[in-house]
């Protein structure tokens, strides 16, 4: 059970990916600098016996995995370029072949990625290694950074029960599922339950789509269809529909501005808001802003006297006042509830 709750709390495949950036309200955030860099590889050298039977040095160079994304780094960028870089060009019938996979697969992992495949290593002793027990080994590792057992079983059951996000197009939650469920079928992956039949899939597609959608889809069909591609087609119009009409903008536009609002408060629960310390402002419940007299003026609210001769805080008609003496000179910060 504990298990479930920690991939609960912390799923291990998101819908975007562990290295993408959003914003406060959860929407990737467009960065084409960041999008055509290709990531950073390192150099994996090892002997090789040739034809003429000599032994040459060969190289390639591989993304590593350093264990900071998660376990689908590994599954997208450094597992695949190992498999095809590396293992392709060894010889299955060398002794060394079996000690050398588990030396190489080590050499494409940094920091604390190496550190866990070290750990996953002293399971397996050397006498007893084979290329089933490195397959094992890489299931064990990954679900080492994941810090979640089963990792295949997680995926069905994200498929299942996450829903598609806001900010998500439709063709991008297909494309999402359909990698997910490469990462299942790849093997690197253990699983112990049952997989969704092609119908369940199709019905999962369904009631992840906004209940707007899905009334309108079940007003025209008396079952769910079983081809994605399908839904997919239908869905899309749903959504270009309500891009067409304003309304897709303007749940844009509160979901923003009530995430960036929480994003704003600070531990006390308090809004802050900045103003020019010459025209001070604070911020009523609907939003409206008042003048407010500058704070070098002392000021006399229910009996009790506040200046500003050297104090850092001070309190006036139930808000607090903080005055910034560095680094922000001229402006003024207040906090309300």
């Amino acid at each position: 059970m504990a298990n479930i709750l920690r991939a609960q709390e912390n799923p291990p495949f998101r819908w975007y990916y562990a290295w993408t950036r959003l914003d406060e309200a959860g929407d990737p955030v467009t960065d084409y600098e960041s999008a055509l860099k290709q990531p950073e590889t390192v150099r994996v050298r090892w002997d090789k016996e040739a034809a003429d039977g000599k032994t040459r040095e060969v190289s390639a160079d591989v993304v590593p995995d350093k264990g900071s994304f998660g376990a689908e780094f590994a599954l997208i960028y450094t597992i695949p370029e190992f498999e095809s870089k590396i293992r392709l060009r060894l010889d299955k019938a060398a002794k060394d072949y079996v000690p050398k996979i588990h030396d190489l697969f080590g050499r494409c992992l940094q920091g604390k990625a190496s550190t866990k495949w070290n750990k996953v290593l002293k399971r397996y002793p050397v006498v007893d290694r084979t290329e089933d027990t490195f397959k094992s080994a890489q299931q064990d590792y990954l679900e080492s950074v994941a810090e979640i057992k089963n990792l295949g079983d997680m995926v069905i059951r994200q498929l299942r029960d996450l829903h598609k996000p806001m900010f998500l197009p439709v063709e991008g939650y297909i494309d999402r599922r359909d990698e997910w469920q490469r990462h299942i079928d790849s093997g690197y992956l253990r699983v112990t339950l049952s997989q969704a039949t092609a119908q369940e899939r199709a019905e999962q597609v369904f009631v992840h789509q906004p209940k707007k959608h899905q009334a309108k889809y079940g007003a025209e069909h008396e079952d769910v269809e079983v081809d994605i591609e399908t839904l997919k087609t239908y869905f899309k119009g749903c959504h270009a529909k309500d891009v067409s009409d304003g309304t897709y903008e303007a749940i844009v536009k509160s979901i923003k501005h009530k995430r960036g609002g929480r994003k704003n408060k600070d531990e006390n629960g308090w809004t802050k808001v900045e103003s020019k310390k010459s025209s001070s402002t604070y911020r009523k419940g609907g939003g409206e802003q008042e003048p407010r007299r500058s704070s070098r003026q002392t000021e006399r609210y229910g009996g009790r006297r506040y200046g500003n001769s050297g104090r850092d805080y001070q309190r006036s008609r139930g808000r607090n006042y903080k005055e910034s003496r560095h680094g922000n000179a001229g402006r003024a910060t207040y906090y309300q509830k």
